[in-house]
C-alpha cells in the first residue's frame, strides 16, 4: 500500500492518472441483492481525488468484461452464456438473465455509492481491451454488454481500447481509446466528438518511460 501511494503521488505530480483505485470495493450477491463493503475503497478514493487531485479512474476490475476475441468473463458467480467456456455456438447477443442480474445489481450499488460521494463524473467503466471487432460475434457481444451497463444508468461512461473506430459501436461506447498515429482520420475524430463521445489516448508503447520508442500502440 505504501509503495502504491508513492506511485500515485509521482503520477499526480505529472498530471497522469493511475488505472484504478485500490483497494477496490468488495461485492457479493445474496438472494439477488448486492452487498458491498466500501470502507477501504472510500479512504483510497478520497486520497486519489481530493488529496492528489487525480481527475479520473477506471471502475474496479470486477466490472471489466473481456479482451480480444474472448467471451465475457464469469462475474459475481455467474456465467455469461449457457454451456461451458468458450461457449461455441452461443448467441453472443443474448446474455444469461442470472449473469445480467448479478452484474447489474453490483454495478448499481457501486454507481449509487459514487453519486452519493460526488465521484461519478470521475469514473469510467473499462469494458474491454482490444476487442476483435472484425469478428461479427464480438461486435454483437460488445453491444449486448454495453446495453447491460447502460440499463443500470445511461450516464455510466463506457471505455474500450479499440485503436480503430468501429461505427457499429457508436452509441454503445462513450469513451473511445483510439490510436494516436493516424489510424482514425481527423475528420472521424471530429464526428465522434460531435456524436457526444469522448476520445482518449493512453500512455503506452513508445510513450513508456522505461522503453522509449519501443512500439506504436495506444
Amino acid at each position: 500500500d505504501e509503495a502504491r501511494r508513492g506511485f500515485e503521488e509521482f503520477l499526480a505530480e505529472r498530471r497522469l492518472s493511475p488505472d484504478g483505485i485500490e483497494p477496490a470495493p468488495v461485492f457479493r450477491v445474496e438472494g439477488g441483492r448486492a452487498i458491498a463493503d466500501f470502507a477501504a475503497f472510500d479512504e483510497a478514493a478520497r486520497h486519489h481525488f481530493e488529496t492528489l487531485g487525480i481527475p479520473h479512474a477506471y471502475t474496479p476490475w470486477c466490472f471489466y468484461l473481456f479482451g480480444w476475441g474472448h467471451p465475457p468473463m464469469d462475474r459475481f458467480g455467474e456465467k455469461p452464456y449457457e454451456g461451458e467456456w468458450p461457449y461455441e455456438g452461443a448467441d453472443r447477443s443474448r446474455l444469461r438473465p442470472a449473469f445480467k442480474a448479478a452484474y447489474q445489481a453490483c454495478l448499481r450499488a457501486y454507481w449509487e455509492h459514487l453519486k452519493e460521494k460526488g465521484w461519478e463524473k470521475r469514473i469510467v467503466l473499462y469494458i474491454s481491451d482490444e476487442p476483435y471487432f472484425a469478428q461479427p460475434r464480438i461486435v454483437e457481444q460488445m453491444k449486448a454488454l454495453c446495453a447491460m451497463v447502460h440499463e443500470v444508468d445511461r450516464t455510466i461512461p463506457i471505455y474500450a481500447s479499440t485503436w480503430s473506430h468501429v461505427p457499429a459501436w457508436d452509441g454503445s461506447i462513450d469513451v473511445w481509446g483510439l490510436g494516436h498515429y493516424g489510424v482514425v482520420p481527423a475528420a472521424d475524430l471530429e464526428r465522434i466528438r460531435r456524436g457526444g463521445a469522448r476520445v482518449w489516448f493512453t500512455t503506452d508503447g513508445q510513450m513508456c518511460l522505461d522503453t522509449p520508442l519501443c512500439a506504436v500502440e495506444r
